[in-house]
C-alpha cells in the first residue's frame, strides 16, 4: 500500500476546513475529546486557536474481534455523562478510516450511562459531535466535521501525518 505524506500546511488546510463547518453550523463545544493517538493532535490544534478545553480518551481498538484489552480503550464514565446531561462534545480523531474507533465511543458511552433512554438518539450528531481530518468513504461511521475525503477502496493509500513521522519531514 502506498503511503501519501501530509505536510503541516496540509493539515492546516485540514483544520480550516473542519473549523469552516463548525462556524458555518454556529455550533461550539464545550469541550474537545482527542482521540489517544492521532487525534490529540488536531484535537489539540483546535483548543489552542478556539480557547476550548481539551481532554483525551484512549482508544486504540485491534484489528482482531475480542482482542482488545483495559489497556487498549479507557472507559471515560465522567464523559457520558456529560454527553447525556448535554454538554456539547466535539470528539475529535485524525481519521475514520472504518468507524469502528468512533462507534465504540458511541457504543460505550451510551451503555455507561443511563444506556436504555431513548435521548441517546438526538446526543449523538447533536450534542455530542465528531470532527476527523480525513474521512474514508468505506467508513460506516457518518463524521459530523470533515477536512478531506479519501477512498482507501479505489486508490489505497496509508495516510502519514507529520506527527506520525516527523523525523522524515525536512528540517527548514
Amino acid at each position: 500500500m502506498k503511503k501519501v505524506y501530509f505536510s503541516w500546511f496540509k493539515i492546516s488546510s485540514l483544520m480550516h476546513n473542519v473549523i469552516r463547518g463548525l462556524h458555518n453550523d454556529a455550533w461550539r463545544p464545550d469541550y474537545v475529546v482527542g482521540i489517544v493517538r492521532g487525534g490529540n493532535y488536531p484535537a489539540g490544534l483546535y483548543s489552542h486557536y478556539t480557547g476550548v478545553p481539551m481532554y483525551t480518551l484512549k482508544v486504540q481498538l485491534k484489528a482482531g474481534a475480542g482482542e482488545n484489552t483495559k489497556d487498549d480503550v479507557e472507559h471515560n464514565a465522567w464523559m457520558s455523562e456529560d454527553a447525556h446531561n448535554g454538554k456539547k462534545i466535539l470528539i475529535f480523531d485524525d481519521i475514520n478510516d472504518s468507524g469502528k474507533t468512533l462507534q465504540w465511543i458511541k457504543k460505550d458511552w451510551q451503555e455507561s450511562a443511563f444506556p436504555d433512554d431513548v435521548r441517546w438518539s438526538k446526543i449523538w450528531h447533536d450534542s455530542v459531535r465528531f470532527a476527523c481530518l480525513i474521512e474514508n468513504t468505506g467508513s460506516d461511521f457518518e463524521v459530523d466535521y470533515i477536512g478531506d475525503i479519501v477512498n482507501k477502496i479505489d486508490d489505497p493509500q496509508w495516510v502519514v501525518f507529520p506527527w506520525e513521522e516527523w523525523w522524515n519531514l525536512p528540517t527548514f
